[in-house]
């Protein structure tokens, strides 16, 4: 599997879980916490797939790498969305 669907994978499930999760905690429902675990587990790959892809480009500067790395430890959801729409804009060039 390539490294960009993995990270496609990855990223929509974690936004999955941990949006389902935020809902099941705003009605109190039971198990909220578990699917807001499980969509932190599932955003580690995405991290780190996301982090070792920027650190491997030999174009962008050392502050912008730094910058897409604090975005991803953060802010994953949001990183990773922006992270992946550049991406395909990138690739399709």
């Amino acid at each position: 599997m390539k490294q960009s669907t993995q990270y496609t994978i990855s990223l929509i499930v974690s936004f999955a879980l941990t949006v389902i999760g935020a809902m099941f905690k705003i009605v109190h429902w039971e198990g909220s916490s578990s699917l807001l675990s499980a969509g932190l587990i599932c955003g580690l790959p995405f991290i780190y797939l996301g982090i070792t892809d920027v650190y491997q480009n030999k174009k962008q500067e050392l502050l912008v790498k730094l910058m897409w790395t604090v975005g991803f430890i953060f802010i994953s959801s949001i990183t990773g969305l922006v992270y992946l729409n550049q991406y395909q804009k990138h690739n399709s060039n």
